[in-house]
């Protein structure tokens, strides 16, 4: 039994497999360009932030106390408060001091924040399974002119 070819050749089923083949993958791709950008601006806010909190603070623990809940704050508020947990594939912010860790004048507070980006956001698939790590990282100094307590 043939199957009836249409005008330019092709039947439904090979249409139906060069949608599917084809186009379904192109889609999911775009689809997810858009979660990369978004995830890689929200690390690079939350680095920037959270260093500018621990500048400002009166003492180191306060500093990095505030920088820590600002980070979860951010983060809650873009959408990533289910992926900021305490496991593998999980957000983290790691802070840190040229000097040691306290607020001298001239130290450079360094935050480095990890987010897990999904590579491909296929449906009825968990993003864990199909995830990369951005890692976004920046630097504040302690203002060589402020007065410290």
């Amino acid at each position: 039994m043939k199957a009836e070819r249409g005008e330019r050749g092709f039947t439904a089923v090979e249409w139906t497999i060069g949608l599917g083949l084809l186009l379904m993958p192109v889609a999911i791709l775009v689809l997810t360009i858009g979660t990369w950008g978004e995830r890689t601006n929200v690390a690079r806010l939350i680095a920037q932030e959270a260093a500018r909190a621990v500048v400002l603070a009166d003492d180191w623990q306060s500093g990095t106390g505030a920088a820590l809940a600002l980070a979860d704050e951010i983060a809650a508020n873009h959408g990533l408060g289910e992926i900021a947990c305490a496991g593998a594939g999980c957000m983290t912010v790691s802070i840190a001091g040229t000097l040691g860790n306290e607020l001298v004048r001239g130290n450079e507070v360094i935050v480095t924040v990890a987010v897990p980006i999904p590579a491909v956001a296929i449906p009825l698939i968990p993003e864990r399974w199909t995830e990369m790590t951005y890692t976004a990282e920046h630097t504040e100094r302690v203002d060589d002119f402020r007065s410290l307590p």
